[in-house]
């Protein structure tokens, strides 16, 4: 039903069909005293009650909801899992340790010059000092160098003894030849020289000597043992300074007689006595008072040898020996 204001302002009701309500009231007082219309009258008094009812509007029946449409929901595709990049690990960087400082180095003075003796004067006092010795002992020890049928031999060499100033000397001189040790005494009183024979051991004359340095020509005086003599410097020894001289020998050390070699020489600094002399030189085998002939050794070698001196001042007696 709707409900319609009519012109005069009065509310009234229109059924659905178009009936008016006076009508309406009419129908339902006419059915509604027979039984059979009972249950007619109880449908319609329950439809028609609202408008008699004094004019309620009816509940106009809502509009339906839209249903909102579903808008899906968009599913985003995953992603890759990006992939961490390292860091780099930084390279430490060194630290530099602080520049030493540089001393400044002092001033050095200059060395003064070292004067150099002179050498000539230094061997003549030397000679003057040796001259002076009552006494000294000698070690001469090296080796003889000699061909034997076509080959080198070296013949190890010793000679060992005292000597009494001027021109007395005693001492014992052995070779090495092979498996053999030759052995004689010498006895050398001014130019006579004594010599034990070595099949008899007895003593035997000669004038003639050896052919082996005689170390009393250390002790003649006057006569440096060498000349054109270098000096080399001083050097310690046992305990003692030496002087060291380089030059060539002036002594009869060898069978031609008076033949110059280079040699070395070692002087006493406090004493100015000679401590050795060192040289190399030929030798006349034939002249050595031993028969080297027999077991093939003859002719001329030579001889690196070294002559130190000790012992200065030790008492010692020297004779010449009794010749049969």
């Amino acid at each position: 039903m709707t409900g319609i204001i009519d012109a005069m302002g009065k509310y009234s009701i229109e059924t659905a069909v178009g009936w008016r309500p006076n009508e309406v009231c009419n129908i339902i007082r006419a059915m509604f005293w027979p039984r059979r219309l009972a249950m007619w009258f109880g449908l319609l008094l329950l439809a028609m009650a609202p408008a008699c009812g004094g004019g309620v509007d009816a509940t106009p029946t809502p509009a339906p909801t839209a249903t909102p449409t579903v808008i899906p929901t968009l599913t985003p595709s995953p992603l890759p899992t990006p992939t961490r990049t390292p860091t780099p690990t930084p390279i430490p960087t060194p630290t530099l340790a602080p520049p030493t400082p540089t001393k400044t180095p002092a001033a050095v003075s200059a060395p003064a010059p070292v004067d150099l003796p002179d050498t000539d004067a230094l061997l003549r006092d030397s000679a003057n000092a040796m001259a002076a010795a009552d006494s000294f002992h000698f070690d001469v020890s090296g080796d003889l160098t000699a061909s034997n049928q076509g080959a080198e031999l070296t013949v190890p060499i010793s000679y060992v003894g005292d000597v009494v100033t001027p021109d007395r000397t005693r001492g014992n001189l052995s070779l090495s030849i092979i498996v053999f040790v030759l052995e004689m005494d010498i006895v050398t009183i001014g130019g006579v020289t004594y010599t034990t024979n070595q099949q008899s051991g007895r003593w035997e004359k000669s004038v003639e000597g050896v052919g082996i340095p005689n170390p009393a020509d250390f002790a003649r005086g006057g006569t440096p043992a060498v000349s054109d003599a270098v000096y080399v410097g001083v050097e310690e020894r046992n305990g003692q300074g030496l002087h060291h001289l380089t030059g060539v020998a002036q002594l009869a050390l060898v069978a031609d007689g008076g033949a110059e070699t280079p040699a070395d020489i070692w002087i006493g600094v406090d004493d100015l006595l000679i401590r050795e002399v060192a040289l190399e030189a030929p030798v006349d085998l034939d002249s050595l008072g031993f028969a080297l002939g027999d077991v093939g050794l003859s002719g001329t070698g030579s001889a690196a040898i070294s002559i130190k001196l000790s012992d200065y001042g030790k008492p010692v007696t020297i004779e010449a020996p009794e010749v049969n």
